[in-house]
């Protein structure tokens, strides 16, 4: 009895994750069409509704550009977000070590180091996410003119 019970259990937990895993990949979908619906009634000043039907059949039509563009702008967004945070902790490290009046009242820098790290990278997220929707409006405003302006009349 008690060993069904365990089974019980254990299938229990195999469905609520499974079912937890699936709720998480349609939050992610919903998460990106709301990103993209938004950023197409930016483009457009279309409703609600009319601009995430529009960015559907966009990311529909460009599947590949979406992904090399997300992945790149990925990597390129982690790289800010390090590359913010250690110069901002590298000029904070130079300046307790180079200036004296600092450099006698510090004993222990490491903490405040990994303090500046820290708050600089939350500062980095930031700045770094505006970052990204910049790329993916690009992105957008990219693929709307292609779309609309299948004729180059002043490119070459």
């Amino acid at each position: 009895m008690e060993a069904s019970g365990v089974n019980q259990n254990a299938c229990y937990e195999c469905l609520a994750n499974c079912i937890r895993c699936c709720l998480e990949c349609v939050k992610r979908i919903i998460e990106f069409l709301n990103k993209n619906a938004y950023i197409q009634i930016a483009i457009t000043g279309k409703n609600f509704c009319g601009a995430s039907a529009d960015a559907i059949s966009l990311i529909l039509s460009n599947p590949l550009r979406y992904a090399i563009v997300g992945a790149v702008g990925t990597i390129l967004s982690l790289v800010g977000k390090f590359l913010i945070a250690g110069l901002t902790t590298l000029l904070f490290y130079i300046f307790i070590t180079f200036v004296k009046s600092v450099k006698e009242n510090i004993q222990e820098p490491i903490y405040l180091l990994i303090l500046v790290f820290i708050v600089s990278f939350a500062v980095a997220l930031i700045f770094m996410s505006v970052f990204e929707v910049s790329v993916d409006t690009l992105l957008g405003c990219f693929l709307i003119d292609e779309r609309s302006n299948t004729k180059a009349v002043y490119a070459p």
